[in-house]
């Protein structure tokens, strides 16, 4: 974009300098990250001469962790967050949800998993169903958060969203399709 050109190596050079730069103030990150009431984790490929390496990403509202890893194995999360408390938003990984943290799904991740269980071949007719249902809380949601920001009718809002996605938790369903989902 501003016409500079950097090699991957030259990339990784800067981000391993960033480090020595912020020194303690680094690690104070996962400190911060590991004792928020909130937690984000996500991971993505990252290549690099021809290598495939996975960069992981761990955020607060305050602080950004990156590292960059060979694996994407459940190691990782389970370094990088070891001790931490509170709750975890992440995808459907599985590398995430043996950590003995309160999880919380992605509603994103949630609504395609509904989505992609609804249309494989041979889908249920509950899968079919809490697709639906999921797709309008999806829908609503999604105006709601475009309102202006007016914290007593947020907290109803999120009691009321809380309340809904809790009967889909509790749900007894007769096919796997649909626990999958649920799950």
């Amino acid at each position: 974009q501003y016409g500079i050109a950097l090699s991957a190596g030259g990339i990784v050079g800067i981000t391993k300098r960033a480090r020595e730069f912020f020194g303690k103030r680094y690690d104070d990150l996962l400190i911060e990250i590991r004792g928020a009431p909130v937690k984000h984790a996500d991971e993505t490929t990252w290549g690099m001469d021809g290598l495939l390496y996975w960069c992981w990403i761990f955020l607060t509202e305050k602080s950004v962790y990156y590292t960059i890893e060979e694996s994407r194995g459940k190691r990782v999360p389970e370094k990088i967050l070891k001790d931490a408390i509170g709750i975890l938003v992440r995808d459907g990984y599985a590398a995430y949800l043996k950590l003995p943290l309160i999880q919380q799904a992605c509603f994103a991740h949630l609504y395609r998993k509904a989505r992609d269980a609804k249309e494989r071949k041979g889908a249920s007719e509950e899968a079919k169903k809490l697709f639906q249902e999921i797709k309008q809380l999806y829908g609503i949601l999604a105006e709601d958060i475009k309102r202006p920001f007016v914290k007593k009718e947020r907290e109803e809002l999120f009691e009321a969203y809380k309340k809904d996605l809790e009967k889909i938790s509790v749900r007894a369903y007769q096919t796997e399709d649909a626990r999958r989902v649920q799950t």
